[in-house]
């Protein structure tokens, strides 16, 4: 519902804002958003303990599914043209499915 209106009501009340306000205005009135955000969070979150079982980061499956992901969006772009990229394709799924081993070697092991 709000999708469907906003498009109609926003340049109504928008005109009607500035015309009374000014454009400036528009700027100010904003930043009563994230103020408000930002004093319910530090009033509502809680300072947490950090726990002594850090596990390291793992930096081969950041590395394997960065390469998966990346590999993914060309091939997937490359498709606007109307034909698939077959090496992109092998190697997003080999990245994928190495990213799965090495995640599950990785649980394992710590």
């Amino acid at each position: 519902m709000v999708v469907s209106l906003a498009p109609s009501f926003g340049p109504t009340y928008g005109g009607m804002f500035i015309e009374s306000l000014g454009w400036r205005a528009i700027f100010f009135t904003l930043l009563i958003i994230p103020v408000a955000s930002l004093v319910m969070g530090w009033s509502s979150v809680r300072e947490k303990q950090r726990s002594k079982n850090i596990e390291p980061f793992d930096f081969w499956a950041f590395i394997l599914l960065s390469v998966a992901l990346i590999s993914g969006i060309l091939m997937i772009n490359q498709l606007e043209s109307g034909s698939i990229n077959i090496v992109l394709l092998g190697i997003t799924i080999i990245t994928f499915l190495a990213f799965i081993v090495v995640s599950i070697i990785s649980k394992k092991i710590f």
